[in-house]
């Protein structure tokens, strides 16, 4: 059974199909994470009609200025329910021209914080900021105290270590399929298994043989064949650990 533990099925209009070719294909669970506090509330409302579901709430770093003390009550507030398994996806993205350093890592640390204060794990957002998440993660090494995930890794073997000491689990999406991955399956190979996640991030980075279209769900059993692949390891064997670490990092997908 394989679980995808990062896409964003609030952004789809066809989720009653998204939803049933999952399953068909053995996705046994999947993980509607939020962008900003209206999209955690519809995360949250769609979780608790679909069995299958489940949701994170927090703001993406691209919208940033929204974070305020309403909007941290309220992520607060979403946190408390049953099927809210993390808070995110959050962190820093510095790749699109505008964007305001300041306000990022200030919002970053608030829903760090909040995460440690309602005692949830929480999903990191990374995109050209290096230098700057690991700073901000090391100097919040005390509030990681629920486990982490960085997701859609990209970095390097270099930059996995750090984030395995912080207690981070590294997540692959459909690039690690990717011809151009560069490094990334030098990092999977380092990785130990027991700290590995797969996702698929739709709708975006549909994996090989499917680079280009629409990405769904059903498409993270292609990652998971990639990290056996990498691994040399059974499909089934990696999908069941990857299945066990979510659940050791997330413990209310139990539920």
């Amino acid at each position: 059974m394989f679980i995808d533990t990062h896409c964003h099925l609030f952004e789809r209009s066809d989720k009653t199909e998204v939803l049933e070719r999952a399953k068909q294909d053995k996705i046994f669970k999947m993980i509607d994470v939020a962008f900003d506090t209206a999209s955690s509330f519809s995360c949250r409302d769609f979780s608790s009609k679909i069995k299958e579901v489940y949701f994170t709430a927090g703001v993406h770093p691209d919208a940033a200025k929204e974070v305020s003390d309403k909007t941290l009550n309220d992520i607060k507030m979403l946190s408390n329910d049953t099927k809210c398994v993390a808070i995110g996806e959050i962190g820093l993205d510095y790749h699109y021209e505008g964007f305001d350093k300041k306000v990022q890592i200030d919002a970053f640390i608030k829903q760090i914080e909040l995460a440690n204060e309602v005692k949830l794990p929480f999903q990191v957002h990374s995109r050209d900021c290096t230098k700057d998440i690991v700073d901000v993660l090391i100097s919040q090494k005390a509030k990681i105290n629920n486990g982490a995930i960085m997701h859609c890794y990209s970095g390097s073997v270099e930059t996995a270590k750090i984030l395995l000491d912080l207690g981070f689990y590294i997540s692959f999406s459909g690039t690690l399929t990717f011809k151009n991955a560069r490094a990334l399956p030098d990092v999977c190979a380092y990785l130990p298994l027991d700290r590995v996640l797969s996702e698929t991030d739709s709708p975006y980075l549909a994996p090989v043989p499917l680079r280009g279209t629409v990405n769904e769900p059903k498409n993270v059993k292609f990652v998971t064949e990639k990290i056996a692949s990498i691994k040399g390891l059974d499909v089934d064997v990696v999908a069941n650990t990857i299945l066990t670490n979510a659940y050791t990092v997330m413990p209310k997908l139990k539920n």
